[in-house]
């Protein structure tokens, strides 16, 4: 899971309150995927930015374990539809 943020993205910092600092959301994120924060902002993540199509922040993007795309969530998402989201995936 790839979590393209800024650090002057206020969503962004919402969604890492609620979500990425919560004990129970963490729980199912971990059981689940790999989580990787990644601020846009640093140059050397420009050609992944460009490979994720990323326009704007915050954007998760859920991918399989070859790298393939599951599915993209665009903007500020809460923690109750994030985990409902998560829990969707029929990942390994």
């Amino acid at each position: 899971m790839l979590f393209f943020t800024g650090e002057w993205c206020s969503p962004c910092r919402i969604m890492k309150r609620e979500i990425f600092v919560d004990k129970e959301a963490m729980n199912a994120i971990n059981a689940k995927v790999i989580p990787v924060e990644i601020n846009i902002d640093d140059p050397n993540v420009e050609e992944l930015v460009k490979h994720y199509n990323i326009g704007a922040t915050p954007t998760t993007v859920f991918i399989d374990p070859e790298g393939n795309v599951i599915e993209y969530a665009v903007g500020k998402v809460g923690k109750t539809e994030f985990l409902e989201t998560l829990e969707n995936f029929d990942l390994p």
